[in-house]
């Protein structure tokens, strides 16, 4: 079972047509996993949804994307954590002074490229 929130790269990197994109949960979370063009303009949502803890993996489908570099970006919205499974990596939220403490969001973006 994983510890930490953690956004692994996509594989293979760069790809056509097809990429696998995998992320870890240590807690059950709300997940946004989204894909956006250089501009910042959303191009694509792999996952919106409660997802249980875990290992994950999405597959990215590039038809229809002209090819270029992207980005994708994973947040982990109102998940509530155990300070053992805290990440200074992305982790954003309640110190343990804060009244909602184990309480926050994680973010974390990499890069992709589709060639074509």
């Amino acid at each position: 079972m994983p510890t930490v929130w953690h956004l692994n790269q996509n594989y293979p990197n760069p790809f056509n047509p097809t990429t696998v994109i995998s992320y870890q949960l240590p807690v059950t979370s709300d997940v946004r996993l989204a894909v956006y063009d250089l501009l910042g303009r959303e191009v694509r949502v792999l996952v919106d949804a409660k997802m249980e803890a875990g290992i994950h993996e999405v597959t990215l489908e590039g038809s229809g994307l002209s090819g270029g570099v992207y980005f994708y970006r994973l947040q982990a919205c109102g998940v509530a954590s155990p300070p053992s499974a805290r990440n200074e990596m992305g982790w954003q939220g309640g110190s343990p002074q804060d009244s909602n403490v184990g309480r926050g969001e994680f973010t974390q973006t990499r890069r992709l490229i589709l060639l074509r």
